[in-house]
C-alpha cells in the first residue's frame, strides 16, 4: 500500500468528486433534453441498421455510466462492504469502456463509409478496433482486480469506500487513456488521407463535409479529455473516477450528436436535391444501393455523383 492521505484531504477530495459528478450528470441531462427533439424527428422513424442500433445503445449507456458512479458515491459511509465497493467500481469503469467502444464503433463505420467500402480500410479498421478495445478492457481488468477497498479505522467511517490502487495504477491508466488518443488520432489521419484521395478533384457533398468537420471536433474534445485524465491520474483521488466517467459520457454525447447532425443534413439533402424524374436508371439505382451511412433510402450520396458529373460536364 502507498501512503494514505489525511482524513481532511480525503474528505476534500470527496467533496470535489461529488461536485464534479453533479456537473457531469447535469451536462448529460441537458444534452439529452436539447437533442431529444432531434432524436424523435430524425432518427426514431429511421429503418433499423447497425448505426441506429449503436446510436441507441451508446446514447442510453451513458446513463448507466452515470447511475453506476452515482450509486458508488451514495453507498453508506458507515461500515461499507469492500465487496460492494469493488462491484460498483468495476461496474463504473467497465461501463465507461463499453460506452467508449460503442460510440467509437459509430465513428469507425462512418470512416469505412467514406472509404467507399474499401476492403483494405475495412481490414485495417476492424483490426485496429479489436486490438485497441481488447487492450483497454484487459488493462482496466488488471487495474480493477488489483484495487483494494480495505476498512481503515479513522478514515473509512468518514469517506466510505476507501480505495487503495495497485502500485502500477498510473502506468495502467496512462496506457488506457493514451490508447484512446492514439486510436482517435489514427482515425483522423485516415479520414484526412481519404478526404484528400477521394475529393481532391471534385467537391464533397454537404453530408461528407459535415462528417469531416464534426469528426475533427469529436477528436479534439475526446483527445483533450483523455489528456486531462492522463495528467490527473498522476495523483490518486476520488475525482479520477469521475473524470474517467466523463470520458465515456463525452464520447456518447459527441458521437450521438454527430449521427443526428448527419441525419439532419442527409434528410435536407434528399428533400432539396433528390428528384427521380430528372435522373436516369443508373443514378436512381446508385441512390438505392449506397448504404454508406446506414440509411440507403435517405442518404443523399447522389450529391457526390451529381457534383462529379457536373465537374466533368464543365470540363
Amino acid at each position: 500500500m502507498g501512503d494514505i492521505p489525511t482524513v481532511e484531504a480525503l474528505i476534500s477530495d470527496k467533496v470535489l468528486a461529488n461536485r464534479l459528478q453533479v456537473a457531469v450528470v447535469t451536462v448529460l441531462v441537458v444534452n439529452y433534453v436539447q437533442t431529444f427533439k432531434a432524436e424523435m424527428c430524425y432518427y426514431r422513424s429511421a429503418p433499423w441498421s447497425l448505426v441506429k442500433f449503436l446510436f441507441i445503445i451508446a446514447r442510453y449507456s451513458a446513463f448507466l455510466d452515470a447511475a453506476s458512479v452515482t450509486a458508488y458515491f451514495l453507498l453508506p459511509i458507515e461500515d461499507p462492504s469492500p465487496v460492494v465497493c469493488k462491484t460498483f467500481q468495476a461496474l463504473g469503469t467497465m461501463s465507461f469502456l463499453a460506452t467508449v467502444a460503442l460510440t467509437e464503433g459509430i465513428l469507425f463505420i462512418r470512416v469505412y463509409a467514406v472509404s467507399a467500402r474499401n476492403r483494405f480500410v475495412l481490414i485495417w479498421l476492424s483490426t485496429q478496433y479489436v486490438l485497441v478495445h481488447c487492450a483497454e478492457f484487459a488493462l482496466m481488468g488488471i487495474l480493477v482486480a488489483n484495487t483494494q477497498f480495505p476498512t481503515i479505522t479513522g478514515i473509512t467511517e468518514y469517506i466510505g469506500c476507501t480505495v487503495i490502487p495497485p502500485s502500477n495504477h498510473g502506468m495502467l491508466l496512462r496506457c488506457i487513456f493514451g490508447l484512446l488518443v492514439l486510436n482517435a488520432g489514427v482515425l483522423v489521419l485516415l479520414m484526412g488521407w481519404m478526404g484528400l484521395v477521394r475529393f481532391r478533384h471534385a467537391p464533397a457533398s454537404a453530408l461528407v463535409e459535415t462528417f469531416f468537420r464534426d469528426g475533427l471536433g469529436y477528436f479534439l474534445v475526446i483527445a483533450s479529455v483523455a489528456v486531462i485524465n492522463i495528467v490527473a491520474n498522476v495523483r490518486v483521488t476520488m475525482a479520477n473516477f469521475i473524470l474517467a466517467e466523463a470520458q465515456g459520457i463525452f464520447h456518447s454525447i459527441l458521437a450521438c450528436r454527430l449521427v443526428l447532425h448527419l441525419r439532419k443534413v442527409g434528410l435536407q439533402g434528399v428533400n432539396a436535391d433528390y428528384d427521380p424524374s430528372h435522373m436516369g436508371a443508373r443514378e436512381i439505382s446508385t441512390t438505392r444501393t449506397l448504404d454508406q451511412f446506414g440509411q440507403p433510402q435517405l442518404f443523399p450520396l447522389i450529391e457526390i455523383k451529381l457534383t462529379t458529373t457536373q465537374v466533368h460536364h464543365r470540363e
